[in-house]
């Protein structure tokens, strides 16, 4: 059967004060959840999605792996397109932040890079960051050719929105992230891509778009953990 989030607990759990920077395990005295809880990136999450042509497309953001294939531990975000493994990202979550150390995706044309430095791509508290969003330049490195091109990767959030969950019964406050990556190359040829998402503290990813059009515009129906032993995010 399929787990939605729990009803009563999710508005609940945003009424917690917000704390400002890193992540400590309490605030004046006050229990707040960890960095990896804040962000909805616990080992073994699942974000199960659905939208697209016909509104039947899946799409899932997992938290699938953890280990040092880069020489520290890190995280492996997968994202999966109708079952089929489309990007990974190999994330850090310290301090506050969650910062990419390494990209993977497959498609027109597959792309395997490490940066440096990381990226910061996601900060803790969600909120508005108005004029002055995270911003990262870093050069990317082809884990496979060694060819470099120079990123510039840039993280804003507008005012939060109450959107509908399904299985909720009521409405939660999502943070609208964009997030959009500037990449020149050698040659000086520029590119420009940009993923969209929804965040919602203490849960995760509830709406995403990524590479603006390339992925569908997607929702959360569902989100679980996996059993112990199970790698990989699906729709159950």
């Amino acid at each position: 059967m399929r787990r939605i989030l729990p009803p009563l607990l999710l508005p609940l759990l945003l009424l917690l004060p917000a704390c400002d920077g890193g992540g400590g395990d309490t605030d004046g005295g006050v229990d707040v959840v960890t960095d990896e809880e804040y962000f909805g990136l616990a080992l073994g999450s699942c974000f199960v999605l659905q939208g697209g042509l016909g509104g039947v497309q899946e799409m899932t953001i997992g938290v699938e792996a953890e280990n040092d294939a880069l020489g520290f531990m890190a995280r492996q975000i997968r994202y999966r397109l109708g079952g089929f493994l489309r990007r990974t990202d190999y994330v850090t979550v310290e301090d506050g932040l969650v910062k990419i150390h390494q990209r993977s995706e497959v498609g027109s044309p597959n792309m395997d890079v490490e940066f440096d430095p990381p990226i910061d791509w996601l900060a803790r508290p969600f909120r508005p960051t108005g004029t002055n969003p995270l911003r990262t330049d870093t050069t990317a490195t082809d884990v496979f050719t060694s060819e470099t091109e120079t990123w510039t990767a840039r993280t804003s959030l507008t005012e939060a929105e109450s959107i509908t969950v399904p299985g909720l019964a009521e409405a939660v406050e999502a943070f609208p992230a964009f997030v959009v990556y500037d990449r020149t190359d050698a040659g000086g040829g520029m590119t420009s891509q940009e993923d969209r998402f929804h965040l919602v503290p203490e849960v995760g990813f509830i709406k995403a778009d990524l590479f603006g059009t390339d992925w569908p515009d997607v929702q959360l129906i569902e989100v679980r953990q996996l059993p112990s032993g199970e790698t990989t995010c699906t729709g159950s």
